[in-house]
């Protein structure tokens, strides 16, 4: 953060940084991931959705975590509390932090995310754009998730490109998915191997 200031974004640079707004959307994160948890529960059909969820989300992450590996951007929020930068790359230290991250599931509101620098693309934005494909609630959903982004966008939490991309690779893995699981003749092999 002292050596490299934000990058020039067109949103950011023109709208004042509200750090509540981050709290804002990981609590509509929260709700919308615990009342999907819920209904997937009891959904008829619920191994079936709990795979296809673990599925598509662990290839959103894997993704996320190359974009991240290669491409390293300096802070989006000039207010965001970072941990100090630790020298020390043992393993032990390496499995203390990422305990600590899973812990409050990534989220700053849980006090447990205080890593900066995992832009390219937006796990706030996966997550909030994610959730809103169940049609039950789809419209519901899609105003918390809008509201949600929206929120992260007013915080500075992430930059408008990471909004993006995450936008766009979540709604192209969603779509590749579903589209791959509802042909039917690779229903028909995979019936077939069986």
């Amino acid at each position: 953060r002292e050596v490299y200031g934000p990058l020039p974004d067109v949103f950011l640079d023109n709208v004042p940084a509200y750090d509540w707004a981050l709290d804002v959307s990981e609590y509509i994160i929260i709700i919308c991931v615990n009342s999907c948890v819920v209904a997937m529960i009891f959904h008829k059909h619920r191994f079936i959705v709990f795979r296809r969820m673990f599925l598509i989300m662990s290839l959103l992450y894997m993704y996320r975590a190359i974009t991240m590996y290669v491409t390293v951007l300096p802070l989006s929020s000039k207010t965001y509390p970072c941990s100090p930068k630790s020298n020390e790359t043992s393993p032990l230290m390496i499995a203390k932090r990422v305990v600590k991250l899973m812990s409050g599931f990534g989220l700053s509101v849980n006090g447990m995310h205080t890593y900066c620098g995992d832009f390219i693309y937006s796990g706030h934005t996966v997550v909030l754009i994610h959730l809103k494909k169940l049609y039950l609630i789809h419209w519901f959903y899609w105003i918390l998730g809008c509201i949600g982004v929206i929120m992260l966008e007013l915080s500075h939490g992430h930059y408008s490109v990471d909004v993006i991309i995450a936008y766009y690779v979540t709604t192209r893995i969603f779509w590749t998915y579903h589209t791959l699981a509802n042909n039917a003749s690779l229903k028909f092999v995979t019936f077939l191997e069986s």
